[in-house]
């Protein structure tokens, strides 16, 4: 198990990023809105992510051209982990 880390936004050019699968948990940073390049993101099989207001699956997945998740992420929970 792990967390996404926020420095994937330091990641200029990044197009494509598929961590599926990964038993990955807590919430989605909100540095992903940051990756302009980015047209393919794929965080299914994941089951503990979750999104931390204001951050909304429709804005994190605004202008991906090609995959965007594969399930509806929940609200994280206060006691979630930043």
């Amino acid at each position: 198990m792990g967390t996404i880390p926020s420095e994937l936004a330091q990641l200029n050019d990044l197009q494509d990023l598929s961590l599926g699968n990964n038993a990955l948990s807590g919430p989605v940073p909100m540095a992903l809105l940051q990756v302009t390049k980015l047209r393919t993101l794929w965080l299914g099989r994941n089951f503990g992510l979750c999104l931390r207001a204001p951050l909304t699956q429709q804005a994190l997945c605004q202008g991906k051209s090609d995959v965007c998740m594969t399930e509806a992420l929940p609200v994280c929970d206060t006691n979630d982990d930043l």
